[in-house]
Protein backbone atom coordinates (compact mmCIF):
# COMPACT_ATOMS: atom_id res chain seq x y z
CA UNK A 1 0.00 0.00 0.00
CA UNK A 2 0.99 3.45 -0.87
CA UNK A 3 2.73 5.67 2.04
CA UNK A 4 0.93 8.79 2.36
CA UNK A 5 -2.54 9.54 2.79
CA UNK A 6 -5.26 8.73 0.18
CA UNK A 7 -8.31 10.05 -0.88
CA UNK A 8 -10.86 8.14 -2.28
CA UNK A 9 -12.43 10.13 -5.02
CA UNK A 10 -15.72 8.50 -6.47
CA UNK A 11 -16.71 9.06 -9.84
CA UNK A 12 -19.84 10.45 -9.89
CA UNK A 13 -22.91 12.15 -7.62
CA UNK A 14 -21.43 12.31 -3.94
CA UNK A 15 -23.86 12.29 -1.50
CA UNK A 16 -23.19 14.86 2.23
CA UNK A 17 -22.37 11.47 4.07
CA UNK A 18 -20.35 9.85 2.06
CA UNK A 19 -18.40 13.04 0.86
CA UNK A 20 -18.37 13.83 4.29
CA UNK A 21 -16.73 10.58 5.26
CA UNK A 22 -14.07 10.79 2.50
CA UNK A 23 -13.12 13.95 3.73
CA UNK A 24 -12.83 12.45 7.65
CA UNK A 25 -10.47 9.81 6.23
CA UNK A 26 -8.86 11.84 4.47
CA UNK A 27 -7.90 14.50 7.55
CA UNK A 28 -7.48 11.18 9.63
CA UNK A 29 -4.75 10.17 7.18
CA UNK A 30 -3.19 13.80 6.40
CA UNK A 31 -2.73 13.76 10.25
CA UNK A 32 -0.79 10.38 10.70
CA UNK A 33 1.77 11.98 8.17
CA UNK A 34 0.35 12.19 5.14
CA UNK A 35 0.64 14.22 1.97
CA UNK A 36 -1.98 15.64 -0.90
CA UNK A 37 -1.55 12.62 -2.84
CA UNK A 38 -4.68 11.97 -4.23
CA UNK A 39 -5.42 8.62 -5.47
CA UNK A 40 -9.01 7.47 -7.72
CA UNK A 41 -10.19 4.50 -7.26
CA UNK A 42 -11.98 3.06 -9.79
CA UNK A 43 -14.98 0.39 -10.05
CA UNK A 44 -13.96 -3.20 -9.84
CA UNK A 45 -15.28 -3.24 -13.29
CA UNK A 46 -13.31 -0.50 -14.75
CA UNK A 47 -9.69 -1.26 -12.59
CA UNK A 48 -8.09 -4.53 -14.83
CA UNK A 49 -5.95 -4.88 -12.14
CA UNK A 50 -4.91 -1.71 -11.47
CA UNK A 51 -5.18 -0.74 -7.39
CA UNK A 52 -5.50 3.40 -8.63
CA UNK A 53 -4.24 5.80 -10.55
CA UNK A 54 -2.56 8.92 -9.45
CA UNK A 55 -4.17 11.85 -10.24
CA UNK A 56 -3.01 15.55 -11.23
CA UNK A 57 -4.21 18.35 -9.52
CA UNK A 58 -6.90 20.24 -11.25
CA UNK A 59 -7.70 23.27 -9.90
CA UNK A 60 -6.92 26.96 -11.15
CA UNK A 61 -3.39 27.02 -11.25
CA UNK A 62 -1.58 29.43 -8.19
CA UNK A 63 0.74 32.18 -8.62
CA UNK A 64 2.93 33.98 -6.37
CA UNK A 65 1.80 37.59 -6.04
CA UNK A 66 3.87 40.18 -3.58
CA UNK A 67 1.34 43.48 -3.22
CA UNK A 68 2.69 46.51 -3.08
CA UNK A 69 4.75 47.56 0.56
CA UNK A 70 4.65 43.89 1.50
CA UNK A 71 7.81 41.97 2.45
CA UNK A 72 5.91 38.57 1.24
CA UNK A 73 4.23 37.01 -1.46
CA UNK A 74 1.11 35.10 -1.35
CA UNK A 75 -0.29 32.55 -3.57
CA UNK A 76 -3.38 33.91 -5.46
CA UNK A 77 -4.77 31.84 -8.44
CA UNK A 78 -3.62 32.84 -11.97
CA UNK A 79 -6.64 34.84 -13.32
CA UNK A 80 -6.74 37.14 -10.46
CA UNK A 81 -3.40 37.85 -11.30
CA UNK A 82 -4.16 38.20 -14.90
CA UNK A 83 -6.84 40.83 -14.10
CA UNK A 84 -4.14 43.08 -11.44
CA UNK A 85 -2.08 43.41 -15.36
CA UNK A 86 -5.55 43.90 -17.30
CA UNK A 87 -5.54 41.26 -19.47
CA UNK A 88 -8.77 38.80 -19.74
CA UNK A 89 -8.48 34.71 -20.66
CA UNK A 90 -11.84 33.93 -21.88
CA UNK A 91 -11.52 29.67 -22.25
CA UNK A 92 -15.22 28.60 -21.34
CA UNK A 93 -18.49 28.34 -23.16
CA UNK A 94 -20.29 31.33 -23.29
CA UNK A 95 -23.74 31.43 -21.66
CA UNK A 96 -25.82 33.41 -18.90
CA UNK A 97 -23.37 33.19 -16.03
CA UNK A 98 -20.09 33.18 -18.29
CA UNK A 99 -21.18 36.22 -20.10
CA UNK A 100 -22.10 38.47 -16.47
CA UNK A 101 -18.76 37.39 -15.58
CA UNK A 102 -16.80 38.48 -18.39
CA UNK A 103 -18.85 41.78 -18.95
CA UNK A 104 -18.58 43.14 -15.04
CA UNK A 105 -15.07 42.49 -15.31
CA UNK A 106 -15.02 44.57 -18.35
CA UNK A 107 -17.11 47.14 -16.36
CA UNK A 108 -14.46 47.17 -12.77
CA UNK A 109 -11.48 47.63 -15.29
CA UNK A 110 -12.60 50.19 -17.21
CA UNK A 111 -13.73 51.75 -14.20
CA UNK A 112 -10.90 51.43 -12.59
CA UNK A 113 -8.49 53.22 -15.34
CA UNK A 114 -10.34 54.16 -18.35
CA UNK A 115 -7.86 55.37 -20.09
CA UNK A 116 -5.16 51.98 -19.70
CA UNK A 117 -5.69 48.91 -22.19
CA UNK A 118 -7.48 45.75 -21.46
CA UNK A 119 -6.05 42.67 -23.49
CA UNK A 120 -8.19 40.06 -24.15
CA UNK A 121 -7.19 36.41 -24.98
CA UNK A 122 -10.03 34.12 -26.67
CA UNK A 123 -10.32 30.48 -26.80
CA UNK A 124 -14.22 30.04 -26.83
CA UNK A 125 -15.43 26.82 -27.96
CA UNK A 126 -18.86 28.64 -28.53
CA UNK A 127 -21.96 30.34 -26.97
CA UNK A 128 -25.53 30.73 -26.44
CA UNK A 129 -26.75 33.82 -28.53
CA UNK A 130 -27.45 36.23 -26.56
CA UNK A 131 -24.94 36.10 -24.13
CA UNK A 132 -22.10 35.85 -27.43
CA UNK A 133 -24.43 39.14 -28.63
CA UNK A 134 -23.92 40.95 -24.80
CA UNK A 135 -20.07 40.18 -24.59
CA UNK A 136 -19.79 40.94 -28.27
CA UNK A 137 -21.70 44.62 -27.75
CA UNK A 138 -19.45 45.32 -24.63
CA UNK A 139 -16.11 44.60 -26.19
CA UNK A 140 -17.76 46.90 -29.03
CA UNK A 141 -18.31 49.63 -26.62
CA UNK A 142 -14.68 49.49 -25.27
CA UNK A 143 -12.80 48.47 -28.43
CA UNK A 144 -10.39 51.56 -28.06
CA UNK A 145 -9.19 50.44 -24.79
CA UNK A 146 -8.59 47.05 -25.67
CA UNK A 147 -6.30 44.65 -27.65
CA UNK A 148 -8.37 41.83 -28.91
Amino acid sequence: MMRGSVLVILLGVLSSTSAFSAYESYKKNAAVGGGYRKTVTLPSSQQRGAKGLVMMPSGVPMVPYKPPGSDYAQFIDIYSRMYRDRTMMIGQFIDEEAANNIISIILYLRKEDPKAPITLYFNVPGAILRPGLAVYDMICQCKKDMEI
